[in-house]
């Protein structure tokens, strides 16, 4: 690193890597002047046609979901690019009256960092977008790619917070709350100031809600985004793989391959997979907690859902995989 460089500037250092060398970590940032130079030699411009974004709640299913479309080998599949997580963390902690997150200069960066993750307009991308970061990400990305395909996926509530307490302990719990909580955009924040709740599981609730919000709002501008629940995809894993083939315009005779990321835990090595975590017995919360979580869903946010586990009932654009 040259002295004197800030790479801590997002917006002259968008771009960062991390690669792992022998147990370290290696930090590779490039500037954004770069970057742009290379797209504009290399006529970079595109509508996004060839790119699936998948937005999701933490612990929703994300990692199957990407297994699965990862089975057909006819897409490039990334989960959740740390060039594109850093960005939008940097842009809503930014975010202010004369700064939001849908400036010009904002999406320009956005759309800079999508073409180059995603470079060839030969090849197809599926991208599994960082989870508590639906909000910037569904309500932007959009307007600089037109074309591209977007989804969400969500969870009952009641599977979410648990698995993270059990996983992380509750003050881990907490942190991860928090996370999701400082990662929404303002006006959220301003609403949740105003509830004065605090404890782990209402602020878990409560920033979910938020992500799930964002979807509500896209849908209700006309936008036509298509949604599954968990719950939906594990009970329907056949016509489940049919649609989502039919969705990315794939070959159904790939059913086959799709269907056999359902034979082995998506998160096998990971210290969150199902197998690991099936000894927990999930919490469903309190009556009271419960209680809140189905008052504010409606509410504030429009969200019907089903007071025993708060799975959301009226998801826009919901996929009908029981029919």
């Amino acid at each position: 690193m040259r002295p004197g460089m800030d790479i801590g500037d997002v917006s002259k250092h968008p771009f960062e890597f991390v690669a792992a060398h022998d147990g370290a970590n290696q930090l590779i940032s490039v500037k954004r002047e770069t970057v742009e130079q290379w797209l504009k030699k290399n006529k970079k411009i595109t509508d996004g046609s060839n790119i699936v974004l998948l937005h999701s709640l933490p612990r929703s299913g994300s990692t199957l979901f990407a297994n699965v479309v990862y089975r057909t080998k006819q897409y490039r599949v990334s989960s959740e690019p740390f060039p594109i997580r850093r960005f939008c963390e940097e842009i809503v902690r930014k975010e202010s009256p004369s700064r939001p997150l849908n400036s010009a200069d904002n999406l320009d960066t956005l759309k800079t960092l999508f073409l180059l993750l995603c470079k060839r307009d030969d090849e197809k991308y599926f991208m599994k977008a960082p989870v508590f970061l639906t909000g910037s990400l569904e309500h932007t990305v959009h307007k600089v790619l037109p074309k591209i395909k977007e989804i969400f996926l969500h969870r009952a509530l009641t599977k979410i917070l648990p698995s993270s307490e059990r996983l992380l302990g509750s003050l881990g719990a907490f942190y991860v709350s928090r996370k999701g909580l400082n990662a929404l955009p303002m006006k959220y924040k301003k609403l949740w100031e105003k509830l004065k709740v605090r404890d782990t599981a209402t602020i878990g609730a409560f920033s979910f809600l938020c992500d799930m919000h964002a979807h509500y709002l896209e849908c209700q501008a006309g936008r036509n985004i298509p949604a599954y629940s968990y719950e939906s995809i594990i009970e329907h894993k056949e016509k489940f793989c049919r649609d989502l083939l039919s969705i990315l315009e794939l070959d159904q005779g790939l059913l086959p391959v799709a269907m056999t990321a359902f034979n082995t835990d998506s998160q096998e090595n990971s210290p969150i997979s199902g197998r690991k975590l099936q000894k927990y017995s999930l919490s469903k919360g309190s009556d009271e907690q419960l209680a809140w979580t189905e008052s504010i869903a409606l509410d504030l946010f429009g969200i019907k859902v089903r007071r025993s586990d708060v799975l959301a009932l009226n998801v826009p654009n919901t996929r009908k995989l029981d029919d």
